[in-house]
């Protein structure tokens, strides 16, 4: 049995004998089946990945030349190779090959359905397996993008979801966790962040909650030039109504910075003071009221 890494460096080993992928072009190839493993890949696909959409008009020929290659490669010890050739198309025969992503994805997909301790779990799991970004190797090409989207997105879904049944469960700490997890992948994900912003609240880390809506709103602003949706500034609004007057000097010192920082950046801007702002100035002179009483 062959077994292919893709998060972190790709690594092929067949049990503890490290396999060798010699050039870029075979070792991307492996990469490409092997995202699909099971699943034939049509020689035209294959060479818009390889050349990034710039194939040359030979390209079959070279694509074969690769699949030689990697057909020797991953002959080890003279046993079966687990490259497949189909019509116009190859594949890495999934009795003879585990992919770590694929397995990742299984499971993710499995969880989908499920609920309570068996959901928290298994997504804790699933990330356990996520050791270093997917396709390291490949930052910047298509082919890995789109791969490492769609593997993004289905973890966001899950590890949203196992975030907020911890979070119904009490289990702040961990709630908090797994939507960090997901914001390390999708940095954008406004679920996720309302699951941080709601932990960290039950934790009773208002500023804290208070900043990590400071931190999306600028992120949303930079990337997308817009403002967080309604769900997340209502759940703002009613984190900075929270009541609490008797909170030691320092958390409203905190909670102070935090809303400083957010004014600064909208009046940065050039926004209006819109009705969330105008909070902002009303909870900012009750603070600077409440410190120097």
């Amino acid at each position: 049995m062959l077994y292919v890494n893709l998060f972190g460096t790709t690594r092929v080993r067949c049990d503890r004998q490290k396999v060798t992928l010699a050039g870029v072009k075979p070792r991307r190839l492996v990469q490409i089946l092997a995202a699909d493993v099971g699943n034939p890949v049509a020689k035209d696909v294959l060479a818009e990945a390889l050349w990034d959409g710039r194939p040359p008009q030979s390209y079959v020929a070279s694509i074969e030349s690769y699949a030689c290659v990697v057909r020797r490669a991953l002959a080890v010890g003279g046993g079966p190779t687990p490259l497949v050739t189909a019509t116009g198309a190859y594949l890495l025969d999934p009795e003879l090959v585990q992919v770590d992503l694929v397995e990742v994805r299984t499971s993710l997909e499995a969880l989908r359905s499920a609920r309570g301790e068996v959901l928290v779990a298994g997504a804790e799991a699933a990330l356990e397996q996520m050791t270093g970004r997917l396709l390291a190797e490949e930052p910047f090409g298509r082919w890995a993008v789109r791969i490492r989207e769609r593997h993004d997105e289905l973890t966001e879904i899950v590890v949203t979801e196992a975030a907020e049944t911890a979070l119904r469960a009490g289990q702040h700490a961990r709630a908090m966790r797994l939507a960090q997890a997901v914001l390390q992948r999708s940095a954008l994900s406004e679920p996720a962040w309302r699951t941080l912003m709601r932990a960290y609240r039950g934790q009773g880390a208002r500023a804290q909650a208070l900043a990590a809506y400071a931190d999306l709103r600028a992120l949303m602003l930079e990337e997308l030039g817009v403002e967080p949706c309604d769900a997340t500034r209502e759940l703002y609004l009613a984190i900075l109504d929270d009541a609490g007057r008797d909170r030691p000097a320092e958390r409203d010192r905190a909670e102070l910075s935090a809303l400083v920082r957010l004014l600064r950046e909208t009046l940065a801007s050039g926004v209006r003071p819109d009705p969330v702002t105008r909070s902002w100035l009303a909870e900012l002179g009750r603070g600077v009221a409440t410190l120097t009483a």
